[in-house]
């Protein structure tokens, strides 16, 4: 089976989703809108970005934290990387041996 990517509005869902948990404490005047834009991740990136934004905002105040924009958007940075990594994954070379047949 094949997936489509979302598009800026499925994204922009994906993220109301994955941040109105309790657990995911936000600021008030993050721009969804701008982000679901500007990155274009999947699913499994958002869940993942919104993760590292999380571990920031820990990071800055672990008895309060709040997730600010600049944290969304260097989760959103990490995963992009991340993404461009795994682009040629399809051309990647699989061993037909294992190093005991090499190894003399």
């Amino acid at each position: 089976f094949e997936f489509k990517p979302p598009n800026h509005v499925e994204r922009q869902e994906i993220w109301r989703v994955v941040t109105t948990h309790e657990a995911i404490p936000c600021d008030d005047d993050i721009n969804w809108d701008a982000i679901s834009l500007k990155y274009e991740l999947t699913g499994g990136f958002i869940k993942n970005a919104v993760i590292s934004a999380l571990q920031l905002a820990v990071g800055r105040d672990p008895t309060s934290p709040s997730i600010r924009e600049s944290d969304i958007i260097e989760g959103c940075k990490k995963q992009m990387r991340g993404a461009l990594q795994m682009a040629d994954f399809e051309e990647r070379v699989v061993p037909k041996s294992g190093l005991e047949e090499i190894i003399v």
